[in-house]
């Protein structure tokens, strides 16, 4: 999707409520093993990838040092696991993610942690352009997110319509999940390889899951 363009699929779906929005934000766990996750030291830039349609997408991978404390990998649930932070486009493809973030770190953390949480602020301070991202990040310039619950957000009033469109559209992000989890079977149980190339079958997996639907 271009940037240039006067009105997003997103503003379009939402007649206008929710302009200007370039993509759906939202983080997902990963289950791992934690094979040989001590002794992998190994660091890679990041990597553009180009896709059949004329875009491409950024699969950006955190400098990994060597890991020693195992906790930072165990999340909320006791699960050792890899927090994936993800954007989808309106036809449930990823446009960018960013993989190999320990899973204890939540998601505004993870996201902030990336270099593209500094992009995206400097693309809303210029152009006006944002992200829709659930209830565990905050409002910012940059992302919009709903109003808390109370007895003032009802379906009829100003703020529950806007929830409606605002969730309406997040849905995009985790519809993109949803449906890359149940066509990869690999993501149905934990990764039983060193954590290191667990990244790379989670980069794997979400380029082919854009080639499919984009193809089908």
């Amino acid at each position: 999707m271009s940037l240039t363009s006067e009105r997003s699929p997103f503003g379009a779906a939402s007649q206008g409520c929710i302009d200007m929005c370039i993509g759906a934000l939202d983080g997902v766990h990963v289950r791992t093993a934690l094979i040989g996750t001590s002794a992998c030291a190994r660091s890679r830039p990041r990597v553009l990838i180009p896709r059949p349609l004329p875009c491409e997408v950024l699969i950006k991978q955190p400098p990994r040092r060597r890991e020693v404390n195992r906790a930072r990998w165990i999340n909320k649930n006791g699960k050792a696991s890899i927090n994936v932070q993800a954007i989808a486009d309106s036809d449930r493809t990823f446009s960018w993610a960013a993989i190999g973030i320990p899973g204890a770190n939540p998601d505004l953390t993870a996201y902030r942690s990336t270099s593209f949480f500094e992009v995206m602020r400097s693309v809303a301070r210029v152009f006006g352009y944002f992200l829709v991202a659930d209830a565990g990040y905050v409002d910012c310039e940059e992302l919009l997110i709903p109003w808390p619950t109370g007895p003032s957000v009802t379906y009829t009033s100003a703020k529950g319509v806007f929830n409606h469109y605002q969730s309406s559209t997040r849905q995009a992000i985790e519809c993109a999940f949803g449906m890359w989890e149940r066509r990869w079977g690999v993501l149905w149980r934990r990764l039983e390889v060193e954590t290191c190339f667990a990244t790379d079958v989670i980069q794997a997996t979400m380029l082919l899951h854009n080639l499919c639907v984009e193809r089908c």
